[in-house]
């Protein structure tokens, strides 16, 4: 029996609510990462009028981190005092926007679903989305992907719903596609990624005649239209020739000081357009949908694949999702850059085909039942998605706070954290500790080495030593400083520095290790003497040869 919408409404709005809860608990126990200080950086030029800085990435999240700063600066100072309340963190500050656009996606992706396949697997992928851990991780750190896919949803729900006005009334058609065009300018102006737009056309190009009303030249005007206007009013620093300038070094590699992925022990080349045999490799993703995806998501997401693959070429919305789950799968497996971060666009595609997949099952639950025992079908039924969202929701609260480190029981569960994707399941977890430690032990005027200098200086600033020096390993450049401490990170091992960190391992015993939920994430080295902390035999040829 379907759910009247007024239930649908209420449930929704608790999947909502749950969503922001799991991404919002403890949002600051883990220190910022190198990408998210650089954030906090741009916020501060913001403040003071200047917007060509971290200019690789378009303005609107940073405008909302600007927007939550003054907001946390007000209550630090006015309002918290008053109900002797704790302060609003840096790390909570810059990353809430994107919890709350995080737990929004639930009610998008819902509308999207529903619009495609109806109220049934369109809860089940809510409900999933909701609590499923691969989501939670990217929507708790501060970075573009989560407004993207917020944006981008929004866009296709808008976009699938002016298909499908009825009766059909070009009006209300031409309106939907505006809405849809400024919520692609949105999302553009939240990360440069304008396939997209493409890869909408290509789907209903090769939808083979499911698509039944093409565009007329009133609404694409009304699509492309509200597309630009909103992109530029939400990004005008695209029209600063700077920008221009910097997007061009940065696409370059002009601007990168260091190279390499470390994906299970193994070191590889993270380069846009890089292959060969030192390129990462094409089963990077694939590597992470067996390993870091909840067992009960794989198998419904095989069942769903087998379900869209059978119905695809009858029905659009079956088309539509095995589209967009081929247009990301294939491509981002292809090129040599890979981030897991990335993941959260494909994540929406995930949970969808793991809805199809529960709902079929139901399908045939009930039907191996029969409709003389309904009941029975209704209680198996309810059971057997109650089972698989709760063994989902299980993953995300043995995680909890850190729920980067999960990895399921086919990778070996929680013994194995950390070992897959070092960089992108630690994300500098650790490194506000090491420095803490460091601040607090160290004499004056030390260095720090590391490879995210920036975020030793932040922490150095706020920790009171500003006369601590940070410094670089891939740089090999060292400081005159009478004790040196060496900051090793696996997910910051690069082809720059991997020698020497092997000579520091080899030669000297870490002075602490900082552990992040029981695993290593930080191990610290002091290091006594001027200039202890040298380039390596590969740096000397590498600067020899500059």
């Amino acid at each position: 029996m379907a759910l009247p919408r007024s239930v649908q409404s209420w449930l929704v709005l608790l999947l909502v609510c749950v969503a922001f809860g799991l991404r919002v608990y403890r949002l600051d126990s883990v220190g910022l990462a190198e990408d998210e200080v650089h954030k906090i950086l741009a916020v501060e030029s913001y403040r003071h009028g200047h917007f060509v800085v971290n200019a690789e990435h378009p303005m609107l999240m940073k405008l909302a981190d600007t927007g939550m700063f003054i907001f946390a600066d007000w209550w630090n100072e006015r309002i918290g005092p008053i109900f002797n309340s704790p302060r609003i963190s840096a790390e909570f500050a810059v990353r809430f926007p994107n919890v709350v656009m995080g737990s929004l996606t639930t009610l998008v992706l819902f509308l999207l679903a529903r619009t495609l396949f109806g109220p049934a697997v369109a809860l089940a992928t809510a409900a999933f989305w909701a609590v499923g851990i691969n989501a939670i991780t990217y929507n708790r750190i501060a970075k573009e992907d989560t407004f993207l896919v917020f944006f981008l949803l929004l866009a296709l729900f808008l976009y699938q719903k002016a298909k499908t006005v009825k009766p059909r009334d070009q009006r209300v058609e031409c309106r939907l596609y505006g809405l849809s065009g400024a919520a692609f300018g949105l999302a553009l102006a939240s990360k440069y990624f304008p396939h997209y737009v493409g890869m909408l056309y290509l789907l209903y190009y090769f939808s083979r005649g499911l698509d039944r009303r093409p565009h007329t030249w009133r609404t694409r005007t009304a699509f492309f239209g509200s597309l630009f206007v909103f992109f530029f009013l939400f990004n005008p620093v695209v029209f600063h020739p700077a920008t221009w300038s910097y997007l061009l070094n940065y696409v370059s590699g002009k601007m990168m000081s260091h190279h390499g992925y470390q994906v299970m022990g193994h070191l590889y080349r993270n380069e846009a357009l890089f292959g060969g045999s030192e390129g990462m490799p094409f089963y990077f993703y694939l590597l992470y949908l067996l390993v870091k995806v909840p067992v009960a998501l794989i198998f419904l997401l095989l069942f769903g694949l087998v379900r869209v693959y059978r119905r695809h070429r009858s029905d659009l919305g079956h088309f539509f999702l095995l589209f967009m789950f081929a247009a990301w799968i294939i491509p981002f497996s292809a090129v040599g850059a890979k981030w897991l971060r990335y993941t959260l666009s494909l994540t929406p595609w995930l949970y969808m085909l793991a809805g199809v997949g529960v709902i079929w099952l139901v399908e045939l639950v009930s039907g191996v039942v029969g409709p003389g025992r309904r009941r029975l079908g209704q209680f198996a039924s309810f059971m057997l998605f109650a089972g698989c969202l709760f063994s989902m929701a299980l993953a995300c609260f043995q995680s909890l706070p850190y729920y980067s480190l999960f990895v399921n029981r086919i990778g070996g569960g929680m013994a194995q954290a950390g070992s897959y994707f070092p960089h992108d399941e630690f994300y500098d977890a650790g490194v506000r500790e090491a420095v803490a430690y460091v601040a607090k032990s160290s004499p004056d005027y030390s260095a720090i080495y590391s490879d995210a200098d920036d975020l030793i200086r932040y922490y150095t600033r706020r920790f009171g030593r500003p006369d601590l020096l940070p410094a670089t390993l891939c740089k090999g450049d060292p400081k005159a400083s009478p004790t040196n401490y060496v900051l090793v990170q696996d997910g910051r091992r690069y082809f720059e520095n991997s020698e020497l960190i092997d000579m520091i391992e080899r030669t000297y015993a870490p002075e602490k290790e900082v552990r992040v939920d029981g695993i290593p994430a930080v191990r610290i080295y002091r290091i006594n003497g001027v200039q202890q902390v040298r380039t390596s035999p590969q740096q000397e040829d590498q600067q020899k040869g500059e």
